[in-house]
């Protein structure tokens, strides 16, 4: 875990080991915290606006992207095991473009969920292949 959070709390070098991520930018200065705002542009998605809404440093933070009618929350949690630690990504939708929101993002959504928990995992375990497939 204490290798494992450096990487994933460190979200401007997201895009050095994930092939869903173009780029991740800091729109405020300061410690990665409860308030940090960022912007995040991946392949074929428009510009997301995230703000961190929680975080317990060493464990988990979320944070929410909002839309007229659409709130989306992504999860990024650690839970040590011994000397490992598992990761849990997830995204979750609501309000009333919901629906339509995981009809139009939902399978990209996954995929690039899948991609970011394989980087990260090979990034915390030194390895150098990321391929995205």
């Amino acid at each position: 875990a204490s290798r494992v959070w450096p990487i994933m709390s460190g979200v401007e070098q997201w895009h050095t080991w994930t092939p869903s991520i173009r780029k991740v930018k800091r729109l405020d200065a300061g410690p990665f915290a409860v308030g940090s705002r960022v912007m995040v542009l991946q392949p074929r998605l428009p510009p997301a606006f995230w703000k961190v809404t929680e975080l317990v440093p060493g464990r988990h933070f979320l944070w929410v992207s909002t839309a007229p009618g659409l709130r989306v929350t992504a999860v990024h949690r650690i839970e040590p095991a011994g000397a490992a630690c598992t990761v849990t990504l997830s995204v979750q939708y609501e309000g009333m473009f919901a629906g339509l929101a995981v009809k139009l993002m939902g399978a990209i959504t996954e995929k690039y969920v899948g991609w970011e928990a394989e980087g990260l995992r090979q990034e915390s375990e030194g390895d150098d292949d990321v391929t995205g497939g």
